[in-house]
């Protein structure tokens, strides 16, 4: 009776585990509460409770209610014999290094993790580990690593109508990685592919409108960058998500960059975007924002971001 009873609670943790890769925040909520009830009635199970926490930890960064996972160490001596558990630390463990950016730190858990990727038998498991081992290697420059990634985890994704989403995230990133290396034209008819297949889905719609503008300044094409920026910003699912802030800035820079500068206008934006972050943007955000050079709009002489926020 208690196996049957652990094989329906393994079963319910691993739908919650699936609500939280899809983002479906109230589904995962209503679950993790029915799971709390049963791990209060449930008898001791070890692996099962590892394997719960395991699965907590990363609902805690869907939420980003993180603190430092103290408890992912904990569960070190249960990992000895168990691939499974031994791949979903690492995992999390490198999604977190991820979330805090130590991105090579998160690169070297993610090969940790692929080791035991054999022993996961779902595909939109695998999807998801190489997409966010993808995504990892984009941020650190290895476009070379980056891209089979990605195409593998967008080509799993592709088997699930329900992870459309995801797959056209995928396909953005890659997107990305053509605008980076300088074939801005390819990459923009990418973009505006992926956007008419994205249609309906608000916030993906908003991202794919903020590469096309990001393309755009790269290939100093500052004034349909703005026009990008804004269709970005005006809808909702993009202007009202975490993203929305980092838009603002970028937006503001490529009205800096126009001839003439639209000052005034780029000015507020950027100090929209500054008490929206809490006085600051994170040190990629601010490298990714000036280009090549630290953070400095050139308008006939260079501005500080500071001078720009007294102003």
């Amino acid at each position: 009776m208690n196996a049957v009873r652990n094989s329906e609670i393994g079963k319910k943790v691993a739908q919650l585990y699936r609500c939280i890769v899809k983002r479906q925040v109230q589904q995962a909520a209503i679950l993790k509460e029915e799971l709390d009830v049963c791990f209060k009635e449930l008898l001791r199970d070890d692996k099962m409770v590892a394997y719960y926490n395991l699965v907590c930890f990363r609902y805690q960064m869907m939420l980003e209610q993180l603190q430092e996972p103290h408890q992912l160490e904990a569960l070190v001596n249960c990992l000895q014999s168990d691939f499974l558990l031994n791949y979903y630390y690492y995992f999390f463990s490198g999604q977190y290094a991820f979330y805090k950016e130590r991105f090579t730190e998160a690169a070297d858990l993610y090969e940790q993790a692929e080791k035991e990727l054999a022993h996961i038998q779902d595909e939109m498991e695998h999807g998801e580990f190489y997409y966010r081992a993808g995504v990892c290697y984009y941020k650190i420059d290895r476009f070379d690593r980056a891209m089979p990634y990605l195409d593998k985890a967008r080509r799993f994704f592709a088997l699930d109508p329900m992870y459309v989403e995801k797959e056209l995230q995928a396909e953005m990133i890659l997107g990305n990685i053509l605008s980076e290396t300088g074939q801005y034209e390819k990459a923009e008819a990418h973009f505006l592919n992926l956007l008419e297949r994205a249609a309906g889905l608000e916030e993906t719609e908003g991202l794919i409108l903020r590469s096309l503008g990001q393309n755009a300044v790269r290939n100093h094409h500052f004034y349909k960058a703005e026009t990008y920026y804004q269709q970005a910003l005006a809808h909702s699912g993009h202007r009202t998500s975490r993203y929305s802030t980092k838009t603002k800035a970028e937006l503001a820079n490529a009205l800096f960059r126009q001839q003439p500068p639209k000052v005034e206008k780029g000015s507020k934006l950027l100090k929209e975007a500054l008490r929206a972050s809490g006085g600051g943007l994170s040190t990629n955000s601010l490298k990714r924002f000036s280009g090549e050079e630290r953070f400095r709009i050139r308008i006939g002489q260079a501005w500080s971001f500071q001078s720009i926020w007294a102003g």
